[in-house]
């Protein structure tokens, strides 16, 4: 598995190898937040592949938003979602007026992937084929400040 981070990131996100929860990858970008090394961020980028069946993509994406979302704490962001006619492949845009944005790709059926890069004015963080366990996943997202807002625009 190959993690890589600049020289200016926790090493939170450098131990991050193999299986994970959504906890534990939320507690790792937290840690990294933290630290101040990242700087303020600006842009989140997921990828996130699950061997799940197509009908799961709506709640992954709850918690990939949210899991993005750490690092932004966008402010009454506008999305734009794309569903592939296949319904496999989910792909979600969100920005906020101040420009920060987040990219999220979502692919079901798929062999189990996740790569995160977390994009900040003093450098990025990277976790490369990493791998976040879709069944720890809370079941309830409705929670999240810009659920509504998401939700209308799936």
């Amino acid at each position: 598995m190959s993690h890589e981070t600049t020289a200016t990131s926790a090493p939170a996100i450098q131990q991050m190898i193999g299986r994970m929860t959504v906890r534990e990858l939320s507690d790792s970008i937290r840690a990294v937040l933290e630290s101040g090394r990242l700087g303020t961020p600006v842009n989140v980028r997921l990828h996130w592949e699950i061997s799940e069946p197509a009908s799961r993509l709506s709640t992954v994406s709850a918690a990939a938003v949210a899991i993005a979302d750490l690092a932004l704490q966008l402010d009454e962001p506008t999305w734009r979602v794309r569903r592939h006619a296949s319904g496999k492949t989910l792909n979600v845009l969100g920005s906020d007026r101040q420009g920060r944005t987040l990219m999220i790709s979502l692919v079901a059926e798929a062999t189990p992937l996740t790569a995160l890069t977390i994009f900040g004015n003093h450098g990025l963080v990277r976790l490369d084929d990493g791998w976040v366990d879709p069944d720890s996943i809370p079941e309830s997202p409705e929670h999240y400040r810009w659920a509504e807002s998401l939700q209308a625009a799936m």
